[in-house]
């Protein structure tokens, strides 16, 4: 039992060029980024571990804007709060989150002219719940449900703020 901090870092670098063989036009682009991630916990004598992190993200986009320039890399950052539970002389481990979810960067698309603009932000956030249970020896049991709550806050459309993106489930299990 006891206090428990986690510390991460990631430096990324990612490369990528568009040739063009209708102009003959070469676009190259050279992304990076340090992102990272800390946690602390605290593991109680009974097996109740309650946490809260903070993590970044950082994803190369891949297209150019209008302009010619290529899209900048979508960036994330995360805050969730939660609690583990696996009770002594168990094989179960059962868990319990909130997340708050911010994506910035994200590429949309004008609904006139279908040009890609980086003017988008789309923010999640939810509770997610799990249970893990073995069995037996080779059978293991999972059960996971998801709340998405799920809303773009900024969009080139600004029709579409407060909206959910498409294909994106409120729910899963």
């Amino acid at each position: 039992s006891g206090w428990q901090l986690t510390l991460g870092g990631r430096q990324d670098w990612a490369g990528s060029s568009r040739d063009d063989h209708l102009t003959g036009e070469r676009t190259e682009n050279d992304d990076k980024a340090f992102t990272g991630r800390a946690g602390l916990s605290y593991r109680t004598s009974f097996g109740l571990v309650p946490y809260l992190s903070h993590s970044e993200s950082f994803l190369p986009t891949a297209g150019n804007a209008p302009s010619g320039e290529p899209f900048k890399p979508t960036r994330g950052k995360q805050y969730e709060a939660g609690v583990k539970y696996q009770p002594e002389g168990s094989r179960a481990l059962l868990t319990a989150a909130v997340y708050d979810l911010t994506k910035t960067n994200v590429v949309t698309y004008d609904p006139v002219t279908y040009d890609g603009e980086q003017r988008g932000e789309i923010r999640s956030r939810g509770l997610e719940l799990e249970a893990k249970m073995s069995l037996a020896k080779g059978l293991d049991l999972t059960g996971q449900y998801t709340l998405n709550n799920i809303e773009i806050t900024q969009d080139a459309d600004s029709s579409l703020i407060g909206n959910r993106p498409v294909s994106v489930p409120k729910h899963t299990a």
